[in-house]
Parts: structure tokens; C-alpha cells; sequence
């Protein structure tokens, strides 16, 4: 039995420090199905969700440096860790405990090495995912060279179109 907490023990503590980011999360009446729909949810974001002991997530926790305590972790705990994505992963997660009225609790989390309240992880929920990112930095790019393309575009047309107008007028 104490070697299973001892690879348990590990697996946390390897997942803890390798990612980019991982969410703690109480959970009450959730049923087998809506579990696995939760893990499924996270799965389909890049994460993954681990239901845990306490004691054995915190001793993990506390080697890393991070400060939880025991009164902090309410109910069934899970850690969902983020993958490749944070964003992704707790927006997934949000987006599931809105479906399920609100079976899911985020206790806290960290990202990107720095202890987030469950408000930061909400507001980190909100933002657009980086693909969105992505594409609206390359519009915010993109817009002053098409502005300038048709202020060239006006400039070369302009004298042909008042030749145009003269020749009518003539005519």
C-alpha cells in the first residue's frame, strides 16, 4: 500500500512540475457519467483530470513550494492539469460546470509558475483561445497595409479618372 502512495506521490509531482499549468477542483454529486464527461470535456481541450487524495495532492504540493491547506480543499478533489493549453483546458472546465449547474468548484490554480484565486482562473477562462489570439494580431497587422494599399490605389486612379472626366466634358 505504501508503495502505491509512492507512485502516486510521484505522478503528482511529476505532472505538477512539468506543465504549464494545472487547476485544483472540488467536485460533489457528480455521477459516474458526468465524470467521465467531465474528463472527456478536458481530454478534448489537451488536459487531463485526476481525482485525488488530499493529503497526497497537498504533501506534492508543499514539495513544489505552492501554499494550499487542507481547510482550502473542500469535498472530492480533482487536479486537472492543462497540457499545451491553459486557456483551453479552463475554459473547458468553466464551460462544464455551467452545464452542470455548478457541480464543479475551481479551488485555485497555477499557471505559468505564479498561484492563481479562483477569480484569476475565471478571467484566464475568458480570454480567446490562441488560435483567436492568433488571427487577431495578424488583422491588427494586416489593417494599416491594406489602408495604405488603397490610399496608394486612390492616388494612381485619381488622374486617370479625372482625364476620363475631361474627355467626356469635350466631347
Amino acid at each position: 500500500m505504501i508503495e502505491e502512495k509512492k507512485l502516486v506521490f510521484k505522478e503528482i509531482s511529476e505532472r505538477v512540475k512539468n506543465e504549464s499549468g494545472f487547476v485544483l477542483a472540488s467536485y460533489k454529486n457528480l455521477t459516474a457519467g458526468l465524470i467521465s464527461d467531465l474528463r472527456g470535456a478536458i481530454h478534448h481541450s489537451g488536459g487531463t483530470f485526476f481525482v485525488l487524495k488530499k493529503r497526497l495532492l497537498l504533501k506534492s504540493l508543499q514539495e513544489e513550494k505552492m501554499q494550499y491547506e487542507l481547510a482550502d480543499l473542500e469535498g472530492h478533489v480533482g487536479l486537472v492539469t492543462s497540457g499545451k493549453d491553459f486557456v483551453l483546458t479552463t475554459k473547458a472546465l468553466f464551460d462544464f460546470t455551467k452545464a452542470n449547474d455548478s457541480t464543479v468548484k475551481v479551488l485555485g490554480a497555477v499557471f505559468e509558475g505564479k498561484q492563481c484565486s479562483p477569480d484569476e482562473v475565471k478571467q484566464i477562462s475568458l480570454l480567446p483561445d490562441e488560435k483567436t489570439m492568433k488571427g487577431q494580431l495578424i488583422g491588427v497587422l494586416q489593417a494599416p497595409m491594406t489602408q495604405m494599399l488603397g490610399v496608394v490605389h486612390s492616388l494612381l486612379t485619381s488622374p486617370m479618372h479625372c482625364l476620363e472626366n475631361k474627355v467626356k466634358k469635350e466631347s
